[in-house]
């Protein structure tokens, strides 16, 4: 089942992107290969259960199961529904030209839940 910690980190370089394995901790997972140098290029980035596909194009790159790297002594790994973009490593030095970020849910309501909100709704209409 997926907990909030789960989630992916993915390595963007110059030939290849892959993501970061949880066990062993922070090690190459899959990859494939792609020029990240070729210009602007969006990514779209889905979560859905307990796995993501990363997609460039209409095209799917990667797809894999999420990871829980709570295990990091760094405290950010134990945020839950956190986004970051960026190089957080000291040696590294990533350059990186970010135009846009949108973050979408999709997720369906269940149905208790659409019943709620149609009271609600009945309610305040009634108020008026």
């Amino acid at each position: 089942m997926l907990s909030d910690l789960e989630g992916v980190e993915i390595a963007f370089w110059t030939n290849e992107i892959w993501t970061q394995l949880d066990s062993p901790l922070f090690t190459h997972g899959e990859g494939a290969a792609f020029d990240t140098t070729i210009g602007p290029v969006q990514y779209d980035l889905a979560i859905q259960g307990d796995s993501y596909s990363l997609y460039s194009g209409g095209s799917n790159i990667l797809q894999g199961a999420l990871r829980n790297y709570s295990a990091h002594t760094n405290p950010v790994y134990s945020m839950t529904d956190f986004l970051f973009f960026g190089d957080d490593t000291s040696s590294a030095a990533g350059v990186s030209e970010l135009a846009y970020i949108e973050v979408l849910n999709y997720a369906v309501p269940e149905p208790a839940t659409l019943l709620l909100l149609g009271v609600g709704v009945v309610m305040l209409r009634r108020r008026c």
